[in-house]
């Protein structure tokens, strides 16, 4: 009975700190204080109802991550399993530095492993930037859902982002943050400038790097487009290449004239400063006699 009475007055002493600032702050300083990895200021709030960090770093060998400011709530995992279990987190521009001198590489890639375990329910960021000596590339409105970061693998489901020039909704997959960070990704691709197109959603299945990505895609115009594309995401400009497939497809281009094609490819090759668009297809319209046509346009994706 001693020992019951014993517990239960350790128990309500840990909850009755973990519901003060005062107490949730000595109790996170107590838990992280063996290691030498990460540094923050505690600005308030408490680890039953939710804390808030700023100026987080977490400094690795050549890699540098930083946070302005993170509202975060933890789950029980964190204490139970030692990982850092966020059930919600409200992060505010998280930036990846390699430190790393130049290699003449347009992107050099070093392993991102982190000495926890962490585990995200759902968190929304709103900048994040990777960035070496030469190249920088900038992602906006991040949510995560049901995320799991172990060692180097991050993994992920119904996520979103937006890059300006494209955005990803209902993102599902892997990534490994080791070598080129192998990926592998289901996800709904938009991009703001083919919307003249009708081309609205991208059903897009893809597997490579974040250097080089290797993806099938689908949409509907209302007719079914296919085909596949490369893209290089974290080069300069994004360059990309890629073919799409028409059968029996109603074109969305002059559409007074109802163009028709049984069949025909349209290549795409350039970067989003400057697209290059080739269209090799049998056709006919209202105004246009039935045969073989080629056509060559450009555009940009920004």
């Amino acid at each position: 009975l001693l020992l019951l009475i014993m517990l239960l007055f350790l128990f309500s002493s840990v909850l009755l700190m973990m519901s003060t600032d005062k107490g949730s702050r000595f109790l996170l300083d107590r838990a992280l204080q063996s290691q030498k990895v990460i540094r923050y200021q505690y600005e308030s709030g408490n680890l039953l109802q939710g804390i808030i960090l700023k100026n987080i770093v977490v400094q690795l060998k050549s890699t540098d991550v930083t946070l302005d400011r993170a509202d975060v709530s933890l789950g029980w995992r964190a204490i139970l399993n030692k990982e850092l279990h966020l059930s919600h987190a409200d992060v505010r521009n998280l930036r990846i530095v390699n430190k790393k001198p130049p290699s003449g590489k347009p992107f050099s890639f070093d392993a991102i492993k982190l000495p926890f375990v962490l585990r995200v329910d759902e968190a929304t960021v709103d900048h994040l930037q990777i960035k070496t000596a030469t190249s920088q590339v900038d992602f906006n409105d991040i949510y995560l859902k049901d995320a799991l970061w172990s060692g180097t693998k991050l993994k992920f489901e119904d996520s979103r982002m937006d890059m300006g020039y494209l955005a990803l909704q209902h993102a599902t997959g892997e990534m490994d943050f080791i070598g080129k960070y192998p990926l592998n990704l289901k996800t709904d691709l938009i991009i703001p400038s083919l919307k003249s197109l009708d081309i609205q959603i991208i059903k897009v299945v893809a597997r490579g790097t974040l250097d080089t990505l290797k993806a099938g895609v689908a949409t509907r115009t209302p007719d079914l487009l296919t085909g596949w594309v490369v893209v290089h995401p974290v080069r300069d400009h994004v360059p990309m290449n890629g073919e799409l497939f028409f059968k029996n497809y109603h074109l969305p281009l002059l559409k007074e004239q109802k163009l028709f094609a049984k069949d025909g490819v349209a290549r795409f090759n350039g970067d989003i400063q400057k697209l290059l668009l080739t269209l090799d297809t049998d056709l006919k319209g209202e105004q246009i006699p039935e045969g073989k046509y080629n056509a060559l346009m450009d555009t940009d994706l920004k």
